[in-house]
């Protein structure tokens, strides 16, 4: 898929400071929303060539680097992503995140499709971060 496969492509935060969780979108340039759909796309390609059946993730068990997993976003400690995916008007927000890493518990790309559905990728601080340095 290629950047114009969306209506739009926006980055975000979020935030955990004590028990509050806070979502922001942070305003970026074409050439980042590219890159974040590059990295779908990679993510995309990586899991559809994984063999075998895609089996439902347990907190409990332990997996390998490359195996085909989803989770039930209704998980008690998946809250924070489900509210994301259904969460409407997420405020913008030009945060200094060099300054706020520490409160960062991952950073996501919502991606618009022109069919009407929506993808929500996330990753955390230390992931994210290095994939966009060795992009950019």
């Amino acid at each position: 898929m290629t950047i114009n496969d969306f209506r739009n492509v926006e980055f975000g935060v979020c935030f955990r400071v004590d028990d509050e969780v806070c979502h922001y979108k942070i305003p970026v340039d074409s050439s980042v929303k590219e890159a974040l759909v590059e990295m779908r796309n990679t993510f995309t390609d990586l899991y559809d060539a994984i063999d075998g059946d895609v089996c439902e993730f347990e907190v409990s068990e332990k997996y390998s680097s490359s195996e085909k997993l989803r989770i039930n976003l209704n998980q008690d400690y998946l809250a924070s992503i489900n509210n994301l995916y259904h969460h409407q008007n997420i405020p913008v927000n030009n945060i200094d995140l060099p300054n706020n890493l520490k409160h960062t518990e991952y950073y996501f790309a919502e991606f618009l499709h022109n069919n009407g559905s929506k993808t929500i990728g996330v990753k955390r601080p230390n992931q994210f971060k290095a994939l966009l340095e060795k992009r950019l």
